[in-house]
């Protein structure tokens, strides 16, 4: 679907990019069909009636001017691709008129005893025909328009004169005229596959463009994420730097506190050895964790011996005055 409106939409800009070579090409060739004219008609001013001459010439001058207005209409507006169709009908219209006057000059200016006369009108249709050629084979069709309705009269003049040189005259004009619209047909190939690849290449560009953007946009997400990871690292190595520190904080204050406990333990036992009275220590369970000296006399216990021992295996209360 989407690959036949991708050609769908090429064939319109292909299309209007051939309207727009008509109409770039166009005023430079219309310039030169003026001064063609005034030519003719300074050429055969004694020989054709003045109000056939001047007519032709005042025609070929309004449909001239009005085909400039038309130009200049279309590089003002600047149409859209939808609309090229349109102002290509309207080229081709002002392009057909065209061809009809100048094929009527195949017949006005057609002098029958002046074989020079009618080799110099052959000679300036045929020119006209080639630089139509060379201008309107950019749109189909445009370059028929304009020569099939110029040849046609003058080919007629020639023919019905029915001489040997006449026929001869007529065939090699017509040749003429068909190898031009040879070249226009090929031409028109041309134009159009160059168009084409011109399209072609700016959508390969395109897509390149699009495909570096997705590599651009892939690797900034990599370099964030990158960062992102890198950011991970360094906080996870601060927290362990933190939590080492902390532990060799309290690893360093609890050796400390054994430190103090240990001592304080030793003054406590040297207490206890000191005092003249006997000293039982116990755990919460009862059980001996340390005798004095003076204990160790009363109940005949070492201290090594009766650490763990129950307290009541070792030192027995009695009642002496029970009888």
């Amino acid at each position: 679907m989407n690959s036949r409106f991708q050609q769908s939409n090429h064939a319109a800009e292909l299309l209007a990019e051939q309207i727009k070579l008509l109409y770039q090409q166009a005023p430079k060739a219309l310039i030169v069909s003026l001064i063609i004219a005034a030519a003719l008609t300074f050429v055969f001013w004694n020989l054709v009636a003045t109000v056939w001459l001047v007519s032709w010439l005042a025609a070929i001058y309004l449909l001239t001017f009005a085909r400039f207005l038309l130009i200049k209409s279309y590089f003002r507006k600047n149409p859209a691709i939808t609309e090229s169709p349109v102002w290509g009908r309207r080229f081709l219209i002002g392009t057909l008129l065209s061809g009809i006057l100048w094929g009527g000059a195949g017949s006005i200016l057609f002098i029958s005893g002046s074989a020079m006369h009618q080799l110099f009108l052959a000679y300036l249709l045929g020119g006209m025909v080639a630089g139509a050629m060379a201008t309107l084979s950019s749109y189909k069709w445009a370059f028929s328009a304009f020569s099939i309705p110029v040849v046609l009269p003058f080919t007629y003049q020639v023919i019905t004169h029915e001489s040997d040189i006449h026929l001869i005259l007529a065939l090699t004009y017509l040749l003429f005229v068909f190898a031009m619209g040879s070249i226009s047909h090929r031409l028109h190939h041309t134009v159009s596959d160059s168009l084409k690849f011109r399209f072609e290449n700016f959508d390969l560009l395109k897509r390149l463009i699009q495909a570096k953007d997705r590599q651009n946009t892939i690797n900034r997400l990599l370099q964030t994420q990158i960062e992102e990871k890198d950011r991970s690292q360094q906080a996870l190595q601060t927290v362990k730097e933190q939590l080492e520190q902390r532990v060799m904080e309290r690893t360093e204050a609890l050796a400390l506190a054994n430190d103090v406990l240990y001592h304080e333990k030793e003054l406590f036992q040297v207490t206890l050895a000191s005092i003249g009275d006997a000293v039982i220590t116990t755990d919460s369970s009862g059980k001996i964790t340390y005798l004095n000296p003076v204990a160790e006399i009363f109940t005949g216990w070492h201290n090594q011996d009766a650490n763990g021992a129950p307290l009541q295996d070792v030192f027995n209360i009695l009642d002496t005055t029970y009888p």
